[in-house]
């Protein structure tokens, strides 16, 4: 399962959804958490069946339907920490599906471009370092800024992109190592 969360992990999901190479992501269950001008997160997976939780008032261990993870053995929650639904809700998430004792847990995110602000990445620092204390099975945490300037040659819009494929290569190589 591909958990995309806030804005960038849910496009980074799409990403992999689009490019991915190798069958086991092309094949993964996607899950979408977001939200929208709204008090309500939403978990939208592909085959359009969509769970909206109350951002303000969840319990993530009483709402979601108890077989979510039902079948599932890994689960890669992505996002791009900085902002507040990613930075607040990766730890929750990959926390609860160790409740729900999926057998591998990862977490791939980004950090902020320098553009974005000290404060986004200070908030974005501090959502790492929650996720770190979960002791997943892997851990990856990408700085687009280091991105930017591997590839300074790349436009703003195509940055993204960028992230996007570094992340992807990242769980693909974790996919075939353990082959």
């Amino acid at each position: 399962m591909i958990i995309g969360v806030g804005g960038a992990g849910c496009n980074m999901a799409n990403t992999f959804r689009r490019e991915a190479e190798s069958d086991s992501i092309k094949n993964a269950t996607y899950v979408f958490a977001d939200h929208r001008q709204t008090d309500l997160v939403y978990f939208q997976l592909v085959d359009d069946t969509t769970v909206y939780l109350n951002l303000y008032n969840i319990n993530l261990y009483n709402d979601l339907p108890e077989d979510f993870f039902k079948d599932v053995e890994k689960v890669y929650v992505l996002a791009g920490l900085g902002g507040h639904t990613a930075t607040a809700w990766t730890p929750v998430i990959a926390q609860f599906a160790k409740f729900r004792d999926v057998k591998s847990v990862s977490a791939i995110v980004t950090t902020p471009f320098n553009f974005e602000g000290e404060k986004h990445m200070a908030h974005a620092l501090d959502g790492l370092s929650k996720i770190k204390e979960l002791h997943l099975d892997l851990v990856i945490a990408l700085n687009n800024e280091k991105l930017a300037e591997q590839y300074a040659n790349i436009n703003f819009s195509n940055a993204f992109d960028y992230a996007d494929k570094a992340v992807l290569a990242a769980i693909d190589e974790n996919i075939k190592s353990e082959r």
